[in-house]
């Protein structure tokens, strides 16, 4: 439950991709991206790097990581990375709101949206 009351989306699971936890920030957000259906945290990451996202949400061209914006306008910042946990490894994906993007990407409009990227 305490992980339910975190603001950042968690997911941690098995190398063959089970999932074994996954908070309820980081189900809202597979939700706002039509992927709860997914069961396969390597699908979901591969449908976040290059899959066919919902009308009005898009990804923006950030090195580090994988960035969503949603049609709010909300930028979420999803970062791969593994844990071990007495002598197994797991495999982590966390999601935090970027806040300092979300401003910027707002304050870019369409004629000078390459340069703001």
């Amino acid at each position: 439950e305490a992980v339910d009351q975190l603001p950042a989306g968690i997911l941690f699971a098995q190398d063959t991709g089970y999932i074994l936890l996954l908070n309820l920030s980081m189900q809202k957000l597979l939700s706002a991206l039509s992927l709860t259906a997914v069961r396969d945290a390597r699908e979901i990451l591969r449908l976040l790097q290059s899959g066919a996202l919902p009308d009005g949400i898009e990804r923006l061209p950030i090195k580090e990581g994988i960035t969503i914006k949603l049609a709010d306008g909300a930028v979420w910042q999803f970062v791969q990375g593994a844990i071990a946990i007495n002598g197994k490894h797991y495999g982590a994906v966390c999601v935090g709101h970027n806040f300092a993007l979300e401003s910027h990407s707002a304050a870019c409009n369409e004629e000078n949206r390459a340069e703001c990227t």
